[in-house]
């Protein structure tokens, strides 16, 4: 795919076997309005309570839109106008996601229900139109951090506190949903030898302006990121 956000998004789904934080560093005077990539430009829109209203890409004529009720909230996806996925959301008394439901196409379908220790998921459970069997993945964590899913490994930097702009953020951030509450912001994610190398600029006021994501043997691709004042 030509889209690096949905690079990241596949790749980050492929190292969890198909499986914005309340304890970030973030600043009640701005929010994330614009992630801009290779040509692509994702516009975040916000209701009046702060919560994401929809993302809108102009380049491909693609759009998601938020609805929320009590626990659930539903994600709605169109490219040219026309129905592409929804995405259906469970949440504990915590915000955390317990069940994820993915549709698309024709009547296809793939589910996750997640377990938690506290805050700290704990296992995942995968099923879908195709799979009845529900695959186990166990997730391990370290002094506030998730450094294992399965057979992936997570690394950090413990310097840095867990904020708007890294790739865990991110990844839920346009995922509609949050289960992985990490206490620092994401250094690398590997798997067989394969892995994906997160770095971040920073402004003078501590805000991630950019992330550069670099695989083995290839060029680091840029998100960068504009910010909107409240």
């Amino acid at each position: 795919m030509k889209n690096l956000l949905k690079k990241i998004l596949i790749l980050f789904v492929v190292f969890l076997a198909f499986s914005c934080s309340k304890d970030e560093v973030s600043n009640p005077n701005y929010k994330l309005s614009k992630i801009i990539t290779d040509g692509l430009q994702i516009k975040i829109k916000y209701r009046n309570d702060n919560r994401i209203e929809s993302f809108i890409n102009d380049v491909n004529d693609s759009s998601t839109v938020f609805t929320y009720f009590e626990n659930t909230t539903i994600s709605t996806s169109y490219t040219n106008g026309e129905f592409s996925s929804r995405t259906t959301i469970t949440n504990n008394s915590d915000g955390l996601a317990t069940e994820m439901l993915y549709e698309y196409g024709n009547n296809l379908f793939y589910k996750n229900v997640y377990q938690y220790n506290g805050t700290e998921v704990s296992q995942q459970s995968y099923t879908s139109s195709t799979i009845t069997t529900p695959q186990i993945t166990n997730y391990i964590w370290s002094n506030g951090n998730l450094i294992q899913i399965g057979n992936s490994y997570l690394t950090y930097y413990e310097d840095k506190t867990s904020q708007v702009g890294e790739y865990l953020h991110i990844f839920q951030l346009l995922g509609g949903f949050e289960y992985i509450k990490s206490k620092n912001s994401i250094k690398s994610i590997s798997q067989n030898n394969q892995s994906q190398n997160f770095s971040y600029t920073y402004d003078s006021g501590g805000k991630i302006i950019a992330m550069a994501v670099t695989a083995i043997n290839s060029s680091p691709q840029i998100l960068n990121y504009e910010y909107t004042i409240n």
